[in-house]
């Protein structure tokens, strides 16, 4: 704002962009160019004033810059370098980039590991921290997406609203077993076609 009003004093046009809020809080970005114009009649200067909505576009830009984030961090995981410890990173970052609640690895058979199965919760009280599902993707080698409710771990009467999203795991044209996600059916950006071929890479 500070650059919006040195600029009008100026008599210079500037151009700038501002997030606005609507009624029920919902942010939303606009272009905003301000450019003065002489009244030659009356001999002072006004101001034209043009706003753009470009939601769209910096939606799509941040989308954009996450998954750019999350090649990266593909990039770093090669198979040479994929300890246990390493898988747990891997998985931390999975639900962070997919607001997953909780991810899984559940492998058809445990080599070259010690276990089949590896997790990540963000409330490990909530989720019992494995993958139930598991099979419903790795039979067919198929994703599977559901909704379903999840009894809370810590206090069984309480159930819980979530999208199950299952991805094969894939080596050439082997299923070698699934990665499945729990994400939180209301309050989450829902997954769209290119987040889950990210996940499946």
């Amino acid at each position: 704002m500070d650059r919006i009003r040195a600029a009008m004093e100026a008599l210079q046009p500037v151009t700038s962009t501002l997030v606005n809020y609507r009624k029920d809080g919902a942010p939303y970005w606009i272009e905003m160019t301000i450019e003065p114009a002489l009244n030659e009649v009356q001999g002072y200067y006004q101001y034209i004033i043009l706003q753009r909505d470009i939601s769209a576009r910096v939606q799509h830009e941040s989308k954009l810059r996450r998954q750019i984030g999350f090649l990266h961090h593909i990039n770093g995981w090669s198979r040479h370098s994929m300890a246990p410890d390493r898988l747990q990173q891997a998985l931390a970052y999975v639900a962070e980039f997919c607001e997953f609640e909780q991810v899984s690895i559940t492998l058809k058979d445990a080599a070259p590991f010690a276990e089949r199965r590896f997790h990540f919760a963000r409330h490990p009280a909530r989720m019992a921290g494995h993958d139930p599902l598991a099979d419903r993707v790795i039979a067919p080698a198929q994703p599977f997406t559901t909704s379903l409710t999840w009894p809370d771990a810590g206090s069984p009467h309480l159930q819980h609203p979530y999208i199950y999203v299952g991805l094969p795991m894939l080596a050439g044209s082997r299923c070698i077993g699934a990665l499945g996600g729990y994400q939180p059916a209301t309050g989450t950006r829902a997954l769209q076609t290119d987040d889950q071929e990210l996940l499946q890479l």
